[in-house]
């Protein structure tokens, strides 16, 4: 071969820059090089048994880890959309239908609040059908105005709406003005025993059907009970009207959206403290719900703002998160109290949740029954995932075997059809499964390690296992040896047997 000089100069060229410092090998020095890291056995996999460094990149994230695998209430602070199940449709008022006319009170006194987001509701909700909102209020002009929005405009609430002036400042509708009312959903900025009788007993000589009261002020227990023992008692335990009562200690400006706790009205405790508020919007919208819901139809409820980490907040976050709406979100906090003794789930687990999370912090020490007790429950524990785990083994073991012998007996068929004589597959495959299922157990105890290494449950299921299997797929050995003249194997070792077209095994074979 004849070396050009552009070649050679080429060549050379390369050399002193393999050789010495150059642009090129820079670069691809400067590379990122991906670490290599050992596959994991399948047992590995399986348990997933991997060290601290490799799983976490600190401590605060082992423990993150260690409060989320709980399975137990606890995991409403850990991980609450765990356990959220699927939502359901809610259960709307039975017997009183939503339609007809909504009369409004209360609402529509301050300047600087427009309070369209109550009609809105009313207008566009979910549940609600009203043909006509009528707005009780002091000055007629002022809600006029208030209520003229563009957005009522454009969403058809100022076609049904109704603007009807008040007798006298404060007071409440009369009886006459009520006639032919559905729905009454009354404000009360100034609440009393008195006030609430009398909006009860204006709402059941009026025939009202369902009342929402809005109490928003400090009220005392007794009170409380006072007050829901008034709406029982005129509303005849709700034959006459539904009722639904929601009590906040102050109402602040607010939209909705965020976090609130709720609490049965006559033990609400810290849910209505003095230091207590709720967000206007948030309280309309609990309102209307209330009225739309048959687990709230009878229900007195006090609702409070709560702190984004506070449970409360972080099961509501949780149902938003597993596609709750409003009104499943309401029926899924109110439906518990009863089962919960009277409080709700985040409350009814906040005592646990905190001992909890102590545990695993290492600030609360278990007693001596404690610990024996939880040792007890985590052998119980692993016990029945031991059981589920071979039971899971077995049966994974019993069809391959059971697939082996058809596989065999498919075989053998077809190479013994000019020997076989006048014989069907499903004569054949009885005569020869008995046969060909020992076959197959030992063609599998050869793939999986040998027969010394099969464990002793196998044998155990097995004795029980084979007599079924034979007594529904093919004859017993004496039978079979009988009717063969006592030979089992064909001609070229093989012993007889297939699964004919129009015959179906299990395992689809």
């Amino acid at each position: 071969m004849i070396n050009s000089p552009p070649v050679s100069a080429f060549f050379a060229a390369l050399l002193i820059a393999a050789r010495g410092p150059s642009p090129v090998r820079s670069f691809f020095r400067s590379l990122p090089v991906r670490p290599s890291s050992p596959s994991p056995t399948r047992r590995d996999m399986f348990f997933e048994k991997q060290t601290t460094y490799d799983r976490f990149g600190s401590e605060r994230e082992r423990k993150a880890y260690a409060l989320a695998k709980t399975n137990n209430h606890t995991d409403l602070l850990t991980n609450p959309i765990r356990i959220v199940q699927p939502p359901e449709p809610v259960a709307p008022r039975t017997g009183k239908p939503l339609t007809g006319t909504a009369f409004v009170s209360g609402w529509c006194d301050d300047p600087t609040q427009s309070d369209q987001f109550v009609f809105d509701l009313l207008h566009r909700g979910e549940t609600f059908a009203f043909d006509r909102i009528e707005c009780f209020c002091d000055d007629a002009v002022l809600s006029k105005k208030l209520l003229s929005s563009r957005s009522a405009r454009n969403t058809g609430l100022l076609d049904v709406l109704a603007i009807v002036q008040a007798p006298e400042p404060g007071g409440l509708p009369l009886p006459v003005q009520l006639f032919g009312v559905s729905a009454w959903v009354a404000r009360l900025a100034s609440p009393s025993v008195a006030a609430v009788r009398a909006v009860a007993a204006t709402a059941s000589e009026a025939a009202v059907e369902q009342v929402a009261v809005l109490l928003e002020g400090p009220v005392s227990p007794e009170e409380a009970a006072e007050m829901e023992a008034v709406l029982q008692e005129e509303s005849e335990d709700g034959d006459l009207f539904d009722f639904s009562l929601l009590h906040a200690n102050a109402i602040v400006d607010g939209r909705e959206g965020e976090g609130y706790r709720l609490a049965n009205f006559t033990n609400a405790g810290e849910v209505a403290s003095p230091a207590s508020s709720l967000r206007r919007d948030e309280a309309v919208r609990i309102l209307a719900e209330m009225l739309s819901l048959d687990a709230c139809a009878g229900r007195c409820l006090s609702a409070a703002d709560a702190d984004p980490h506070d449970s409360s907040s972080i099961w509501i976050r949780a149902l938003r998160s597993g596609g709750y709406t409003r009104p499943q979100e309401t029926e899924a906090l109110v439906s518990p109290f009863d089962a919960m003794k009277n409080v709700a789930f985040y409350e009814f687990a906040r005592a646990d949740q905190a001992r909890y999370k102590g545990l695993v912090e290492g600030t609360i020490t278990l007693t001596p029954e404690e610990r024996a007790a939880r040792e007890a429950e985590s052998r119980r524990r692993r016990r029945k995932e031991y059981k589920r785990l071979v039971k899971s083994e077995v049966e994974e073991r019993q069809k391959e075997i059971l697939a082996i012998a058809f596989q065999k007996l498919k075989v053998t068929f077809d190479d013994s059809k000019f020997r076989r004589g006048a014989i069907t597959e499903e004569e054949w495959n009885q005569l020869y499964f008995s046969a060909f299922l020992d076959e197959a157990i030992f063609i599998w105890d050869s793939r999986n390690g040998g027969r010394k290494k099969r464990p002793e449950y196998h044998t155990e299921y097995d004795i029980l296992w084979k007599p079924q299997m034979i007594a529904k797929y093919g004859k017993p050995p004496e039978e079979a040896k009988e009717e063969t003249g006592g030979n089992d194997r064909t001609d070229q070792g093989g012993m007889g047997g297939g699964i004919s077209s129009d015959f179906t095994s299990p395992f689809g074979l």
